[in-house]
C-alpha cells in the first residue's frame, strides 16, 4: 500500500493522449539498467506501456510473453486498448539528487478501455536509480471500466522473458509461465507492486577464448607448466563480462580487473 501523489512540474507527453499514440524518447535523467541493457531513454505508449526500444510502435494487443521485437524491453504498468484523448494527460519527471534519483511517468485520468470516454484509472511508473527497481502506482477514477483485458507486468529483451501478475489485489502472483491477459478490475487507490532484482549469486567461471592451447578447468588451472595469460567470461544470470586474468600453473582462476 502507498499513494498516488499525481506528479506537479512535470512535462507534458501530448503525443501519448492521441489513440494508438507513441511518444519519442523521453529523458530518464540517469542510466537505469534493464534486462541486460543500459538506458538513459524511455519511449511512452497510451495502451499502458513503457519501452526502452527506439523503434517503438503501438500495440493495442497486450502480449508479454511474445510481444512485437519493435517494443522489447518493455514495462507494463496497465497494458490494454487504452485511450487519454478525453481527459487524460501524459507526463514525466525525475526527481530526487544522485545517486537516488527517481524518474516518473504518469498517465493520468486514463480511459479503460477507450470506448469509456471519460477518466477510468490513473497509473505511474516509477524507476529508481539507486538499486535500479521498479515501482506500478495506481488511482481509481471515477468511470467504471469496460471490456477491460489487461496484463501487468515485465517483459525482457527476448520472447519468453516475461513476469506477468495474475491479478489486480493486494497480493498478485508473479509468474514467468503463465501471462493473465484478461484483467479487468482496478487496482485500489494508493496500490503498488514493485519488481526488485534478486540478490546475485557466486560467479560461475567458464573458459571462454584462450590465449594459448592450454586447457584449464574450474576452479583449477591443470596443464599448465607456467604462468599464462587467458580470456575468460564470467557468467551469473545469463549476464556476462570478459576480463584479461593470469593463471599460475595448478592455482584457482583470479578475478583480476573483473567486477
Amino acid at each position: 500500500a502507498g499513494s498516488f501523489p499525481p506528479l506537479s512540474g512535470a512535462t507534458a507527453v501530448s503525443a501519448v493522449k492521441a489513440d494508438e499514440g507513441v511518444s519519442g524518447a523521453i529523458p530518464i535523467g540517469f542510466t537505469f539498467n534493464y534486462s541486460g541493457g543500459s538506458y538513459t531513454n524511455v519511449y511512452a505508449s497510451s495502451n499502458g506501456f513503457l519501452s526502452f526500444n527506439s523503434s517503438i510502435t503501438s500495440s493495442l494487443t497486450n502480449n508479454l510473453t511474445t510481444p512485437a521485437s519493435t517494443i522489447l524491453p518493455l514495462i507494463a504498468p496497465l497494458w490494454d486498448d487504452l485511450d487519454g484523448t478525453s481527459a487524460g494527460t501524459a507526463s514525466y519527471l525525475t526527481s530526487g539528487t544522485a545517486p537516488n534519483r527517481v524518474f516518473t511517468f504518469e498517465w493520468l485520468n486514463w480511459e479503460w478501455n477507450y470506448t469509456v470516454n471519460a477518466a477510468t484509472i490513473s497509473f505511474q511508473v516509477k524507476l529508481y536509480e539507486s538499486d535500479g527497481h521498479i515501482e506500478f502506482v495506481y488511482r481509481q477514477d471515477a468511470s467504471s471500466v469496460v471490456s477491460g483485458s489487461a496484463s501487468i507486468g515485465l517483459a525482457g529483451l527476448t520472447s519468453g522473458n516475461f513476469l506477468s501478475l495474475n491479478g489486480t489485489g493486494a497480493s498478485p502472483t508473479a509468474s514467468s509461465v503463465t501471462e493473465t491477459t484478461s484483467l479487468s478490475t482496478k487496482p485500489a487507490t494508493g496500490q503498488v507492486y514493485a519488481f526488485y532484482r534478486p540478490t546475485p549469486s557466486g560467479f560461475a567461471w567458464t573458459p571462454s577464448t584462450f590465449l594459448s592451447n592450454a586447457a584449464i578447468s574450474n576452479p583449477l588451472a591443470t596443464g599448465i607448466t607456467s604462468t599464462t595469460t587467458y580470456t575468460v567470461t564470467a557468467s551469473n544470470g545469463g549476464c556476462t563480462a570478459s576480463s584479461s586474468v593470469t593463471v599460475t600453473a595448478g592455482a584457482q582462476l583470479t578475478c583480476g580487473a573483473l567486477t
